[in-house]
């Protein structure tokens, strides 16, 4: 009878309600927070997840950055901006470090589609052999490439006359350029007496110049200056003497230069008879008006 009384009484039900509803409630008061809810990687919601930005627009990008950007796709060979290498060079790269045969004449000849008196001339003076470049002058003529003019042909000597090779340089100014019909002048003969002076020959410094008047190459005080500085050198002050005068008899006026060549010639003699020319050169050069080199005397050149 008791069982049916208890199971029939429908207030007995609220606590069991009460209890249920009392949850929420102590979840709203207590001090822990709430873990959000985990994202589902599989389906992302399109309204919460974020949409990337519009893609940059390379026309309004900053000047640096677009720098940096060509920068990383240049490679690092290509940024290396050089220019091309002249002709001219190539030849002579190529005629250092070869010996010259015919393959390296053929070689030269498929390079150049046209030769001219400026590729030759360069090619000279780049020329880290001597007689290469002799060779080379003597080829490109030969092979029919081109006849050389009066600026190669000086070229060639100064090469020779500098490296001591004075009898090819002898032999262009005597012999080959007077066949071909070219005018010998004054530098040429220069270089020659110049050349020669340098390499201790100076005998043959007064024999090319003495050839000047046979072939009947016009004297200037250029070439009395160059023959003075050769014989002073080696002492040869009575002979300095005797062609300063032959220059005077020529109607040839001494200039600065020339004057401070024998005073530094004769004072270096250390001799009293040269002390005493050397004097009087001075002596003559200021009644003349002409100064020294600035507070000098003579030129040490």
């Amino acid at each position: 009878m008791g069982y049916h009384i208890a199971f029939s009484k429908p207030f007995q039900l609220k606590p069991r309600v009460c209890q249920i509803s009392l949850t929420p409630s102590l979840h709203f008061c207590t001090s822990i927070p709430t873990p959000a809810p985990a994202e589902d990687p599989v389906s992302p919601n399109p309204e919460t997840t974020a949409s990337p930005g519009p893609k940059p627009d390379p026309k309004t990008e900053t000047p640096n950055v677009a720098q940096e950007k060509q920068f990383q796709r240049i490679p690092r060979a290509k940024q290396q901006h050089r220019s091309p290498e002249k002709l001219e060079d190539i030849i002579c790269r190529m005629m250092a470090n070869r010996d010259w045969t015919t393959r390296l004449q053929n070689s030269i000849r498929a390079l150049v589609p046209e030769f001219d008196h400026s590729l030759v001339y360069n090619v000279l003076h780049g020329a880290r052999k001597p007689d290469h470049a002799l060779q080379f002058f003597r080829w490109v003529e030969r092979a029919g490439l081109i006849q050389h003019d009066r600026e190669t042909h000086m070229k060639i000597i100064q090469i020779l006359g500098t490296c001591s090779m004075l009898n090819h340089a002898r032999c262009i100014v005597l012999e080959d350029m007077p066949k071909k019909g070219f005018e010998l002048d004054e530098d040429m003969f220069v270089v020659l007496i110049d050349s020669y002076g340098k390499a201790g020959i100076v005998q043959e410094s007064v024999k090319m110049f003495s050839k000047m008047k046979e072939l009947g190459v016009q004297r200037s005080v250029k070439s009395y200056d160059t023959l003075f500085k050769v014989i002073v050198r080696k002492g040869r002050y009575m002979m300095a003497k005797r062609f300063f005068n032959k220059m005077l008899d020529e109607g040839i006026g001494p200039t600065r230069h020339t004057y401070n060549v024998l005073i530094w010639g004769f004072f270096l003699s250390m001799r009293l008879k040269r002390m005493e020319d050397a004097e009087k050169m001075f002596v003559e050069m200021k009644a003349k008006d002409i100064a020294p080199y600035g507070d000098k005397l003579y030129d040490h050149d």
